[in-house]
């Protein structure tokens, strides 16, 4: 069965006109996100590279600390201009010793 060229045209663009009405919400996420992160970006004082190095400290600390606890306490790790807050609890003061340990163990 052949289809006419015409048709395919029309299905496509009707395709394509579907398709933008369904992402449209993606799109404005998107923008939205995009304004979010500059806005972010342009309020921080810090310098990327800073930035960059305290959200490498949180990761490296909270994924360190998560391994050693095992759910046996909640602890939560800020760092901002290399500084690290450590905040939470944990069950015992060894436990706190070695989350403190592993804090200092981290790399700038």
């Amino acid at each position: 069965m052949k289809t006419c060229p015409a048709a395919r045209r029309y299905a496509a663009v009707a395709l394509i006109f579907a398709s933008a009405a369904i992402l449209q919400a993606c799109v404005d996420a998107l923008i939205i996100g995009g304004v979010a992160t500059g806005v972010v970006l342009a309020a921080d004082r810090r310098q990327a590279e800073v930035m960059y190095t305290d959200q490498r400290i949180e990761f490296a600390a909270g994924s360190r600390i998560g391994e050693a606890l095992k759910d046996q306490g909640h602890v939560s790790v800020t760092s901002y201009n290399y500084t690290v807050l450590v905040t939470g609890e944990v069950p015992t003061a060894q436990a706190k010793a070695e989350v403190e340990k592993i804090v200092s163990e981290i790399p700038r």
